[in-house]
């Protein structure tokens, strides 16, 4: 999988569904906003998590 990324920032991240297009929107600061359907949203948030998941696995091992 390849990784774009453009304006690069850290900071909260602001999700809110929008019942009149029938997307989430994803505001992620300078960067923008990310439009997904309900599906694409629930698919995102799994490989989120099993990321973060991942990441803490890898930061005890190296504790």
């Amino acid at each position: 999988m390849a990784t774009l990324a453009l304006s690069t920032s850290s900071g909260p991240v602001q999700v809110q569904a929008q019942p009149v297009t029938g997307k989430v929107a994803m505001y992620v600061g300078a960067a923008g906003r990310v439009y997904l359907s309900a599906t694409e949203a629930e698919d995102a948030a799994a490989q989120l998590l099993r990321a973060a998941a991942d990441l803490r696995g890898t930061q005890q091992v190296a504790a």
